[in-house]
This record gives C-alpha cells, structure tokens and sequence, in this order.
C-alpha cells in the first residue's frame, strides 16, 4: 500500500490576505508533516518560492516539475515522492495544445496549461508506475476536453495515477480510468469552508490500483484554510 495526494495549494498573492501564502503556511506546517504526508503528493499552482518552502516541509522527499512560462518560471505542477519509497526512472513536463513539446497555450485556453509526470519504481515491490499531475484551464472547455484526450493518450494502457486540478466536475472518467472517491463531496470552497462546493479535483487510477481508504482533508480548526481547495487524498494497493 501506498498513499498519494493531490492538492492546488492556491499561488501566493497578496490580495489573498490573510490567506496569503505568509498567512497560509503555520496552518500547512501544522496539518502537514514530512511523516504525516502521503508517499506521492501532486500540487498546483505552485511558484518557486512556495517549492522552496514545501521542500524544507518535506525533507524526506524529491520533487519533480517545471513552470508553465517558457522560461520555466510561473506555476509548476510539482511531483513529490518519498525517497525511501520510490525510485526516479524518468520525468518531463509538457504542454496540453496541439504542440505539447513547447511552450504553447492549446485551443480554447485562457492560459497555458501543462502535464507534469514521472515514471517511480516502487522499491518494496519493483514494479513501475507513472504519476501524471496536470492542472487543466479555468475557463476553456474545449482546452479541457481536449487535454484530457491528449493525457489518455499519453497514459495508454500503463500502469498510471492521474491526479489534479481538472477545473470541471467529471461527468466521465476518461480513458478507462477509475475516480478513487466517486462518492466525494466538494473541493473548491474560495477560503469560505464550504462543503458542498464544485468536486474539481480528483485521484484517477487504472485498473492496476484499487483505492483502500481516501477523502478530503479537512482544516484542523474553523478558519485554518491551507488553500481554497480541500486537498485529496488516497491509500492504493
């Protein structure tokens, strides 16, 4: 068994505030620990200074990703995995437009939108999987159909852990796969606490995987919002 999570940490702005990035992160260090966090950890929205941060929160971790902008800056969808656990074989970044290898912004997208993924070699059982963390278009539907077409494709018929952002509530899961909480409750709540907000976010698996136990993760106190999104989480075997 192993754990996995997925998480839009919410950019840090200081419009935000109190729930600025400064304001947000005594909460993330109280409701994570480096022990406490899941094996594989798939973020959004996040800026250089917020990884550097969330390294030092993860010491028992590697991380993978790549900005959105062509420099490489901007929002990364970062991949962390426990060390100890797993072991890197390969990862990359791509675009979801019609030219994934470059920086490009695809159909009907109001920004670009990108695909981080890796290839991890369970060292407890040898065997591979790849962990595909993608945050797709606020506003673009058909950016988002068609991305999520350019993944299926991608993802094939390999053993593959799909996680993110998808800025839609899934009418269908894509490709064959398998949400891990079909039964779940809200995930975007806009720092208001809401529950029955719109499910966005999602842990999709293929049928290698079975979920044992999942949800969302809660604030510890009223008030002690790590994000405007509930993180989600996963234990699969």
């Amino acid at each position: 068994m192993f754990s996995v999570t997925t998480w839009n940490i919410r950019y840090d702005v200081a419009s935000d505030a109190p729930y600025h990035w400064a304001g947000r992160l005594p909460y993330i260090e109280k409701q994570f620990s480096d022990e406490a966090a899941s094996d594989i950890l798939a973020l959004q929205e996040v800026l250089p200074r917020q990884w550097e941060d969330l390294q030092v929160l993860f010491p028992e971790h590697s991380s993978v990703g790549r900005g959105r902008d062509a420099d490489g800056g901007g929002e990364h969808c970062v991949l962390f995995y426990r060390r100890e656990r797993f072991e890197l074989l390969q990862e990359d970044t791509f675009w979801l437009s019609p030219t994934p290898g470059c920086h490009s912004r695809g159909w009907d997208a109001c920004l670009p939108r990108i695909c981080t993924w890796a290839r991890l070699r369970d060292r407890s059982t040898k065997q591979e999987l790849r962990v595909w963390n993608v945050h797709l278009d606020h506003l673009g539907q058909q950016a988002r159909v068609q991305g999520l077409k350019l993944l299926v494709g991608r993802i094939g018929a390999s053993r593959s852990i799909l996680l993110g952002d998808f800025n839609t509530t899934l009418q269908k899961m894509p490709g064959g796969l398998r949400d891990c909480h079909p039964s779940l409750g809200g995930t975007y709540h806009e720092f208001d606490g809401a529950l029955n907000g719109p499910r966005i976010d999602y842990i999709l698996a293929s049928e290698h995987f079975r979920s044992l136990d999942g949800g969302r993760i809660l604030p510890q106190q009223p008030g002690d919002y790590i994000s405007d999104h509930y993180p989600v989480w996963a234990d699969l075997v």
